[in-house]
């Protein structure tokens, strides 16, 4: 019958009665002697009995069946017997923890969501189930009722997130209902909110990989790292984009060490490789060479201090050239910008007297003055700089600006608005630090292809023209330039136009996730399961009429009048 079920199994025991019926009725009682004077007064027996309780033939009877009738009847009743109800309806919805550490148990993931489906699908006519991430930010991984399909989705799942916190994810699961049951899959104990069943499917591991990066365009440093309290050894190499291999090196680790592997760059790109274990993502770190923009600048006037900093930058090329990119030098005296370019501009001999200013300086909420303290910065008193439309003030001094970033036919000019040779400027870290932010994010806005290694998912936005849509290839797939690709290996970043931007390559870098120490397994679906069932059931299955027909029964094998004889 299709939605039957036992909602109490244990009540089967009962049906231990029925061989203990059926030895009594094996057994033969002793004869019991009577004394008489003649023997043609007795009544002859159909069949004699032998003296003594023996073993003999089975004797049906109706004594015989009311009593099994009744044994199976109170065993059916006791397991109470229940029938879904046929428009029941249930929600189930999983949330799969799609953290990078759940890579190494990927496929006990995949097998508990099927013994889920397999388990909670029969407790109702209809199932809808919800499979879903910790990373809110991506759509659900299954809505449906296809249980099949719910396999399907869950087959194709990859987990490709850092560090998460369930919580958000699992108090949106439970807005479905306190009635609805939420399961959180993981493979670790975590805190999660009242409501939520946890299924681990996690195990100790052993691992050991790859654990952090430094390149320049000279040479690379890596980290090893044993993640477990065993000593481990294993082989490492490097491989070429053409294929051809290093001959392998073997690094031995004791419990819980790092150890460091370094090298030159050969050639634009390769990738390291460990032996693989049972956490692949840190046994391969691809690496390219790192390469900057070339930043050509023309340093005009008197501007010593600004060609310091300058100097002090890498991949810049100084010089009076046409081809400069970027001009560093004073404002025109009545205060305008004498280039069509980007570039970096201050006031030149517009301070009468030697008298400073008393005002006090604060600074804007803006990324290039960001945690820099412009506290003792020291002005002549001197007329303000008239702000155009499209200014930005940075740094004021009371009610005059002090330092002003100016776009100006989509150009970027950084404006000191005061004579530098009559303040301090030059011993404040925080100029150095300005002047030098501003220029990296010319460099940004330059075109160029720009050479970089990332962690995974790390913000590409710093390394990439402002304001150009552009998208990432990796591993033949096409996304969202925004973050770089949550899986190792080499990608590439390309604007509207095709115009690669970017050659990137990205590493695992988050040590939290490569450490199995806390992996366990544990979690039960019995609770779920009792009360799915029971809150889908339509009748109890007449139950008192079969303790009725139990009791029945018996009452007719009390009343058989050859039991008293």
């Amino acid at each position: 019958m299709n939605g039957f079920y036992l909602s109490n199994p244990l009540g089967l025991l009962a049906l231990l009665a029925v061989p203990a019926i059926v030895a009594t009725h094996f057994l033969q009682r002793r004869a019991r002697p009577i004394r008489v004077s003649t023997l043609f007064l007795i009544e002859p027996r159909k069949r004699p009995t032998s003296g003594g309780r023996i073993i003999s033939f089975i004797r049906q009877s109706t004594a015989l069946w009311l009593q099994l009738l009744a044994a199976l009847l109170l065993a059916f009743v006791l397991s109470q017997p229940r029938v879904l109800a046929k428009e029941s309806t249930q929600q189930v919805t999983i949330v799969v923890d799609s953290t990078w550490s759940m890579l190494a148990f990927r496929e006990a993931a995949i097998r508990a969501v099927g013994e889920i489906a397999e388990r909670l699908e029969p407790n109702a006519a209809r199932t809808e189930w919800r499979l879903l991430g910790t990373d809110r930010q991506k759509p659900p991984l299954y809505a449906g009722a296809d249980a099949s399909a719910l396999r399907t989705a869950m087959a194709s799942w990859m987990p490709e997130s850092g560090v998460v916190d369930p919580h958000a994810a699992l108090s949106q699961a439970l807005r479905g209902g306190a009635e609805n049951p939420v399961i959180f899959l993981t493979d670790h104990e975590q805190k999660t909110p009242a409501g939520v069943t946890t299924l681990m499917v996690g195990s100790v591991l052993t691992n050991m990989g790859f654990a952090g990066l430094e390149a320049d365009p000279t040479g690379w440093k890596v980290l090893v790292q044993n993640h477990s309290a065993v000593p481990q050894n294993r082989n490492w190499w490097i491989t070429a984009p053409d294929g051809t291999e290093s001959p392998r090196q073997k690094v031995v680790l004791g419990a819980w060490e790092t150890a460091a592997l370094s090298g030159n760059f050969d050639g634009d790109a390769f990738a390291l490789h460990l032996e693989p274990d049972a956490f692949p993502l840190d046994d391969t770190l691809p690496l390219v060479r790192p390469g900057l923009k070339v930043l050509r600048v023309e340093l005009a006037g008197d501007s010593d201090a600004f060609g310091k900093i300058v100097e002090s930058l890498p991949e810049v090329v100084t010089g009076g050239t046409t081809e400069a990119a970027v001009r560093i030098g004073p404002l025109s005296p009545d205060d305008a910008w004498p280039s069509a370019g980007s570039g970096i501009a201050w006031r030149s001999g517009t301070a009468q007297e030697r008298k400073l200013s008393g005002e006090p300086v604060f600074a804007e909420r803006h990324p290039l003055v960001r945690d820099l303290d412009w506290n003792g910065l020291l002005v002549a008193d001197e007329p303000p700089i008239t702000l155009q439309t499209e200014d930005e003030p940075l740094v004021w001094g009371g009610s005059r600006p002090l330092i002003l970033l100016r776009r100006q036919a989509g150009k970027s000019i950084l404006i000191f608005a005061f004579d530098p040779s009559a303040s301090n400027l030059e011993r404040l870290p925080g100029f150095v630090l300005l002047c030098g932010r501003f220029l990296e994010t010319l460099r940004r806005d330059a075109p160029g292809l720009v050479r970089e290694n990332f962690e995974l998912l790390q913000n590409l936005g710093p390394s990439l023209p402002a304001g150009v849509s552009a998208s990432v290839a990796s591993g033949g797939l096409v996304q969202n330039a925004t973050f770089a690709p949550a899986l190792a290996g080499p990608f590439t970043v390309a604007g509207p136009d095709g115009v690669p931007l970017l050659e990137g390559a990205a590493h695992f870098a988050e040590n939290r996730e490569a450490d199995f120490r806390r992996a366990a397994t544990g979690g039960d679906l019995t609770a779920i399961e009792s009360a799915l069932r029971d809150r889908n059931r339509n009748i109890d299955f007449y139950s008192p009429l079969w303790l009725l027909l139990a009791l029945v029964a018996l009452l007719a094998y009390w009343a058989l009048p050859t039991r008293a004889t």
